[in-house]
């Protein structure tokens, strides 16, 4: 999910992207810099979790 989500708020899918630019009435430049701290967010965790997935599998593992 969190490739997913990187993949709607980039272009040149950006789903999510293309949806909400015209309700911020601003320009797909102007959206992608004002976005880009929560894209390198993203990027970061996905990162993570493949360095180290247990940090994602650590309540499975724990429930099973």
């Amino acid at each position: 999910m969190i490739i997913v989500t990187l993949g709607s708020m980039t272009p040149p899918v950006g789903g999510a992207m293309y949806t909400v630019q015209p309700s911020l009435d601003c320009e797909i430049d102007e959206y992608v810099r004002d976005a880009a701290p929560f894209l390198a967010a993203v990027v970061k965790l996905a990162a993570l979790l493949i360095i180290e997935p247990n940090l994602m599998l650590f309540v499975p593992r724990t429930l099973f």
